[in-house]
């Protein structure tokens, strides 16, 4: 994924980056994108309990 982008990783990490994924995904990436990754599986975390009820609402789950 590398090859791709060097913030492909963070991507496919989604809010696990903020915890279980944080090690792996800086040492690929670097400490630079480590900081956004931290940031990004943060801002997951406490999103999700607001978009699931919303998709749920319009997909009828």
């Amino acid at each position: 994924m590398i090859r791709i982008s060097p913030g492909s990783p963070i991507a496919s990490g989604a809010a696990g980056d903020m915890d279980t994924m944080l090690v792996p995904i800086t040492k690929f990436t670097g400490a630079e994108l480590g900081i956004v990754t931290l940031i990004t599986g943060t801002v997951l975390t406490f999103l999700v309990p607001f978009i699931l009820p919303i998709l749920v609402s319009l997909f009828g789950m």
